[in-house]
C-alpha cells in the first residue's frame, strides 16, 4: 500500500478481539499493523520495512507473541494505553526518525497502562531500545536481551538505563525486574537473517513461563 503516506498494511479503526495470525505486512507507506480495537492479538506475524511504525496497538488488553517487527522507518512497536503483553518478539533495526526508539509505551502519557514483557530481543534500533511513559506500570520483565551497544537500553520512571546498568544490576535493584535479562550482542546469522547463531546469548536463555505453547 503506497498510495499515500498513511497507507498501512492493516488498519483497524474500531472493534474488539481482533486476531492477526500468520500474517506479513511489508513495504507499506504507512504502518505495518495498526489497530485501535480493544483486545488485539498479533501472533506469529511479521511487520518489516514499512515506512512508518511496525506494530501499533492503541488500547485494551492486547498481546504481541512469537512475532517480528524489524526495519521499519519509525518505531518498530508502539503501544498506547491499555494492558499489554509482549512475549517471544524480535524488535530490530528501527529507522532514523526523530523518535528513534525500538519500542514505546504510552509515549504521550494518558490513562494507566500495564506492560508484561519477556523472551524479547531488542537490537540495532538506532536509539533507545525501550521507552516507557509515565502512565506505565511494568508488571513483568524477564529473560529479555538488549543488544544496544552504547545506546540507552531503557527509559522507565524518568530514568535512563544503559547496557552496563542491565548487566551490573542497577536495573534490577531499582525496578525489581530483570530476572534472566542481559545486555549483549544478539549474534544473528547475517544482515537481514534474524536466526540466532548457535553461540548467541539468546539461545536457550528464555523462559517457558507464560510463553506460547
Amino acid at each position: 500500500h503506497t498510495g499515500y503516506t498513511w497507507s498501512d498494511g492493516l488498519a483497524v479503526e474500531s472493534g474488539r478481539n481482533i486476531r492477526v495470525v500468520d500474517s506479513v505486512a511489508r513495504g507499506n507507506a504507512g504502518d505495518g499493523f495498526d489497530s485501535k480495537a480493544d483486545g488485539t492479538t498479533v501472533l506469529r506475524s511479521i511487520s518489516a520495512d514499512n515506512a512508518r511504525d511496525g506494530i501499533k496497538l492503541w488500547q485494551g488488553k492486547c498481546e504481541i507473541r512469537d512475532s517480528i517487527s524489524v526495519g521499519n522507518g519509525s518505531t518498530n512497536v508502539v503501544l498506547q494505553n491499555g494492558d499489554f503483553t509482549l512475549a517471544n518478539v524480535l524488535v530490530a533495526n528501527g529507522g532514523p526518525a526523530e523518535r528513534a526508539y525500538g519500542m514505546t509505551v504510552s509515549y504521550d502519557g494518558g490513562p494507566p497502562t500495564t506492560l508484561k514483557m519477556f523472551n524479547t530481543i531488542f537490537s540495532g534500533n538506532n536509539g533507545t531500545a525501550l521507552y516507557l511513559g509515565s502512565p506505565v506500570t511494568f508488571l513483568r520483565e524477564d529473560h529479555d536481551l538488549f543488544d544496544v551497544g552504547d545506546e540507552t537500553a531503557a527509559v522507565f520512571d524518568g530514568r535512563y538505563y544503559a547496557a552496563s546498568d542491565i548487566n551490573g544490576g542497577k536495573w534490577t535493584r531499582t525496578t525489581g525486574l530483570g530476572e534472566g535479562t542481559l545486555a549483549a550482542t544478539a549474534l544473528f546469522e547475517a544482515p537481514g537473517d534474524y536466526h540466532l547463531q548457535a553461540s548467541s546469548p539468546g539461545v536457550d536463555d528464555g523462559t517457558a513461563s507464560g510463553a506460547s505453547l
